[in-house]
C-alpha cells in the first residue's frame, strides 16, 4: 500500500496545475472542486500514451539486463 500524499503536497500540486492552466478550481459553499480545463482535457490522452510507453520501457529494462529489440527501436 502506498502512503497518501500530505494535504500540503496535494494542494501545492493542484495549485501548480491550476496556475499552468490545466485545471480549474471552483469554491462551492466552502467545498473546493477541481476540473480539467480544455488544455487539461487535450493533454490527458498524451499523458496516457506516455505512461503506457513508460510501462513498456520499465517491463523491458527493469532488471537492467534486457536489450532492446528491433520493435523497441522502431
Amino acid at each position: 500500500m502506498r502512503p497518501a500524499p500530505s494535504s500540503k503536497s496535494l494542494n501545492d500540486a493542484l495549485r501548480r496545475l491550476r496556475d499552468g492552466g490545466l485545471v480549474h478550481h471552483t469554491d462551492d459553499a466552502g467545498a473546493g472542486t477541481y476540473s480539467l480545463t480544455a488544455a487539461g482535457t487535450h493533454l490527458l490522452p498524451l499523458l496516457s500514451s506516455f505512461m503506457r510507453e513508460m510501462r513498456r520501457w520499465s517491463d523491458t529494462y527493469r532488471d537492467g539486463c534486457a536489450q532492446p529489440t528491433a520493435a523497441d527501436t522502431a
